[in-house]
């Protein structure tokens, strides 16, 4: 996952980042290499362009490694228009006609007032990884507080989607993500005993009798 700020040493360029998502992947063991979606309007700017030449070349290093490359589901901006892969349609079709996974971040689609059972039922066999976590709308002219624990939030029902998951025999990668500012404010035993309650909620909410969990 390319890192959510500026970081020393990291690629400032989407493409070339792409590469050292799935280099790092292949060095990690990790099944998926995720990659966000561009902040673009149209995909003929010469910036769109090296985009999807990014994904071509990251492809062909993935393919070899046995990496799945996933593209993210986005957030849309609460305060302007939405940009062209805020289009869920559109980003499925992308990474449909791009050999893409998918990647879907719970409190992005939360943040966007989706359906989050809808909206993995839509992204279907596509679903490759969950990014997992809550989001909190306390007033819609505000940005949400998005990666918060789950079960913290108030805009998604993310037990049911749990349970729903589980019905469907999905098989794929369920991923804690945390704010990182949070994560900076616990010691080592803190966040691991954080990261244990994201497990139970997820282990409690898959099971057949599962009742809600979200507050």
């Amino acid at each position: 996952h390319p890192p959510l700020y500026r970081f020393p040493g990291w690629p400032r360029d989407q493409a070339t980042g792409m590469d050292t998502v799935v280099t790092d992947a292949e060095q990690l063991g990790a099944e998926v290499a995720v990659i966000h979606a561009p902040r673009s309007r149209t995909m003929q700017s010469p910036r769109a362009q090296r985009y999807v030449a990014g994904i071509a070349a990251a492809q062909a290093k993935a393919g070899t490694a046995g990496i799945a490359i996933g593209l993210e589901t986005t957030q849309k901006p609460y305060d302007k228009a939405p940009l062209l892969f805020d289009d869920l349609d559109y980003l499925l079709r992308f990474a449909d006609d791009h050999h893409l996974a998918v990647t879907l971040d719970t409190c992005h689609a939360g943040a966007n007032g989706d359906d989050l059972v809808a909206t993995g039922e839509q992204i279907g066999q596509r679903l490759r990884n969950i990014h997992f976590s809550d989001v909190r709308v306390t007033d819609p002219e505000h940005k949400p507080q998005t990666h918060l624990m789950p079960g913290t939030g108030n805009r998604v029902d993310l037990a049911a989607f749990v349970n729903s998951l589980a019905a469907s025999h999905y098989s794929g990668l369920v991923t804690a993500e945390v704010s990182p500012k949070l994560l900076l404010a616990w010691p080592p035993r803190r966040i691991a005993a954080r990261l244990a309650e994201v497990r139970e909620f997820v282990r409690r909410a898959a099971a057949p009798t599962a009742t809600p969990l979200h507050e």
